[in-house]
Parts: structure tokens; C-alpha cells; sequence
């Protein structure tokens, strides 16, 4: 698509879904890493809340490190539910290194064990540790582990969507003798964390349409400068082809605007066949452009002929006509050996095809090696029509210009013979385009 061709919608695209996967990529890390920094940061005042109020009932931690099947009487469950003056800690539970909830201020779960909970097993080794319960969705998550054992028995008295179970280790100097759970509202916290979260996530989508913009910026500028350079460049090109093209025809005083008139007249016809179903694939636009750019080198080649014979007023001998035919393989010659030097492919390998085989003709009787139908490239065939349609339409030396409609008439007779009919056919349809710019580039 010719959309898609455009450097800077390429640049766009390209260089737009990096960012973005740059940025969700970037975003999704420091979000977790942030949510998780969070949580650590909520969780760790825990333990040492659990020691301090522990301390004032050391026969919890005595028992317990002793495995004794201690039973919780009134003040050590005073002592437990101290932990409650946390608006948001609503259950508690003590658990023994067997699994067995041994005190909870929901009564009816006493004395159920649970062995074989992760998040109590993970407490159980020393370490804090939390899980997040989603009471309404029935859809536990334990530090990124769909094996939570949190029980939801909380949902039929607690009417919040998140809650934070917190395993806490009770510890007797460097050994974990039971386990604290903390049921938490955590709505709250999850909202703060979201917000906080929202605030990363914007932060990196506008650094990344900072950076994004910076290097757009850096690149339109680039490729203008390039653009620039290029038509510069093309432009120089342009006039040293002019110039040389010239060389030529100024030793020809007839000629006027012959070169000017016939790169148009080749544009109009190449731009027709383009439309056709023959022709549409290989006359692509930017062979129309190096045909066209072409189209001026057609008689290079006459540099090599002598004045004599160029500016002989009247019909040429045999020797002299063999002679003005070297001038295609002059013209050929002098491109291929330019064309020799480039190391890309450039226009000049259609101005050799047209330098070397305009004079063809479609019988194969022209020159200079007789090709015969589409032997003949396309650009020499619609070359070839312009070329004569413009000198039948211009005064030479040794003839009066021809009018409009006896040089179309000619053009017609030579369909199939000296020309490709298909191109003549072409010519027909645009025969008063034709006469407007032989009209106006008269001279």
C-alpha cells in the first residue's frame, strides 16, 4: 500500500508499538514491584505488634513451645484480642505447629485443623507472610499461588471485597513455636494501592509519549534535511541531463523544444498504457518517472556524428545514413559506461534502451539490430512515436513541418509496421493532448 510506503508512517508505527510494548512491559513491572513493596511494607509491623502484646502473656509462648494442648482462658484471649483495637483486624486465629486453630474469636472454628495450608506452612518456617481473599468472588490468591487455604468463613459477616490474611510466627527466642492469623479489611489499602498505581502507570505512558515525541522530532528532522539533499540532488541531475541532452541538439539549430515536448509526450502516453490491463503492473510510477528522465538522453548519441551529416540540408548518401545510425549505439555506449559506475540500480538502464533502440520498428526493419515486436523495449516502442510525431510536427533543414492531422495520419498508417499498435492505439485516443503541447512549446 502506498500508505504503508511512507517513511515517516513507517517510522510511526514501528517506533509507536516498541514504546508502548516498552511501556506496558515497564508499567506492569513497577506496578507489582510496587504493590509488592507495599504489602511487605503493610505486613512487617505485624510481628513486633504480636511480641510486644505476647510479652505481657508469656504462657501462650511457654505452651506453645512446649506442644502442649493449651487451652485459652480468659485473660490470655483478653491478651489476643488486643490485636482487635486495629479498626481493621476483625478475626484473629492461634494456630499450633500441628495445624490445629487452638483460640479464635469466632468460637465454632476452634479445635479444626488445617495441616496442609501453604500460607501456615510458610509461616510455620519463620517468615511472615500474607494472602489475599476475595470473599464476593470466592476466588482466593496467595502471593501468586492459587493454593491459598484461607477459609471464607468471614463472608457472612464482613461485607468487604478484599481481605488480607496475615501469617504471623510466634517465636520462642530463635524457634517458631505457633502461628498468628490476622483476618484484615483491606479494602482501603488496596484502593491506595490502586491509586498509587494509577499514578505509575500515567508517569510511564507520558515518558513514554515523551520519549516517542523526542525521537519523532529527531527523525522528521532528519528525514526533511534528507528530503531536502535528495531533491537537491535530483534537481542537479535533472540539469546535468538537460545539459547534456543539449550537447546534442544544439548542433541540430532545428530542433526548438524537441526535447522538453518529447519527455511530455512520452508521460501522456506511458501514464494511458498504465491504465490498461497490459501494461498496468509493469508501468509502475516510478518507471514512469525514470522513462521520463529518460526520455531527453534518446539522441546522446549524436555527439559522435559529425556536423555534415547532422546539419546536411538535404537527403543523406547511403555511407552518410549508415553513419547517422551509429549514433543509437553511440548514445548506448556512453550511458552503459556511466551506468558502469553506479553501484544501485538508477534510470540510465531505460535511457540505454531508449538511446539504443527508438529507431526500431515493429516489422523489424529498423535499426541498428532489426529487433522485431515486443523484441523492442516498451520504452524505445513508446519512445519511438514521440519522437516521430515530433519531427513530422517540426521544420528541419532538408523538410516543412507537417500538420497535426497528416502527422497523425502517418502515425496511423505505421500502426504495425514501424510501430507497436498497442501504442498507437494510445496515441489515437490522446492525439489532442498531443496537439496542445506541440502547439504550445512551438519553436
Amino acid at each position: 500500500m502506498k500508505f504503508l510506503s511512507n517513511p515517516i508512517i513507517q517510522f510511526t508505527i514501528s517506533t509507536s508499538g516498541v514504546v508502548i510494548a516498552v511501556a506496558i512491559a515497564l508499567g506492569f513491572v513497577l506496578s507489582n514491584t510496587m504493590t509488592q513493596r507495599a504489602m511487605h511494607q503493610h505486613i512487617k509491623i505485624y510481628p513486633e505488634i504480636i511480641n510486644n502484646i505476647l510479652l505481657s502473656n508469656q504462657d501462650i509462648i511457654d505452651s506453645l513451645a512446649q506442644n502442649q494442648n493449651i487451652q485459652v482462658n480468659g485473660h490470655e484471649a483478653k491478651t489476643l484480642k488486643k490485636l482487635l483495637n486495629f479498626d481493621t483486624i476483625f478475626r484473629i486465629k492461634l494456630w499450633d505447629l500441628k495445624g490445629r486453630i487452638i483460640w479464635s474469636n469466632k468460637l465454632d472454628i476452634i479445635g479444626e485443623q488445617f495441616p496442609d495450608n501453604i500460607d501456615f506452612l510458610i509461616a510455620k518456617k519463620g517468615k511472615a507472610h500474607y494472602a489475599i481473599d476475595y470473599p464476593r468472588s470466592k476466588n482466593a490468591m496467595s502471593n501468586g499461588s492459587d493454593n491459598s487455604a484461607a477459609i471464607n468463613e468471614n463472608t457472612s459477616e464482613k461485607n468487604s471485597d478484599i481481605i488480607l490474611e496475615i501469617y504471623i510466627p510466634i517465636k520462642a527466642g530463635k524457634h517458631v513455636v505457633g502461628v498468628i492469623e490476622l483476618y484484615e479489611e483491606a479494602d482501603k489499602l488496596f484502593q491506595n494501592i490502586q491509586k498509587d498505581n494509577a499514578i505509575i502507570w500515567l508517569l510511564v505512558c507520558a515518558a513514554g509519549a515523551i520519549a516517542y515525541l523526542l525521537q519523532f522530532f529527531i527523525f522528521l528532522k532528519a528525514h526533511n534535511n534528507q528530503k531536502t539533499t535528495n531533491e537537491n540532488l535530483n534537481s542537479t541531475l535533472d540539469v546535468i541531463i538537460s545539459s547534456l541532452a543539449q550537447q546534442a541538439e544544439i548542433r541540430d539549430v532545428d530542433t526548438g523544444h524537441h526535447l522538453e515536448r518529447t519527455s511530455n509526450y512520452v508521460q501522456l502516453i506511458a501514464k494511458h498504457l498504465k491504465k490498461t490491463n497490459q501494461y498496468k503492473e509493469y508501468l509502475s510510477n516510478q518507471y514512469i518517472i525514470d522513462l521520463v528522465k529518460s526520455a531527453p538522453l534518446h539522441d546522446i548519441g549524436k555527439v559522435g556524428i559529425p556536423d555534415r551529416i547532422l546539419q546536411k540540408p538535404g537527403k543523406l548518401t547511403k555511407e552518410e545514413f549508415t553513419l547517422m545510425e551509429k549514433h543509437c549505439e553511440y548514445g548506448a555506449c556512453l550511458l552503459k559506461s556511466a551506468d558502469a559506475k553506479l553501484t544501485f540500480q538508477s534510470f540510465l538502464k531505460i535511457a540505454i534502451q531508449i538511446a539504443l533502440h527508438h529507431h526500431e520498428k515493429w516489422d523489424g526493419t529498423g535499426y541498428p539490430h532489426k529487433l522485431k515486436g515486443e523484441e523492442i523495449p516498451l520504452s524505445a516502442r513508446i519512445m519511438a512515436i514521440a519522437d516521430v510525431y515530433d519531427a513530422l510536427r517540426s521544420d528541419r533543414c532538408y523538410k516543412k513541418a507537417f500538420s497535426h492531422e497528416k502527422s497523425v495520419e502517418i502515425i496511423k498508417q505505421g500502426s504495425g509496421s514501424h510501430f507497436d499498435p498497442g501504442i498507437v492505439d494510445a496515441f489515437i485516443a490522446l492525439k489532442d493532448e498531443f496537439k496542445k503541447i506541440s502547439t504550445s512549446l512551438a519553436g
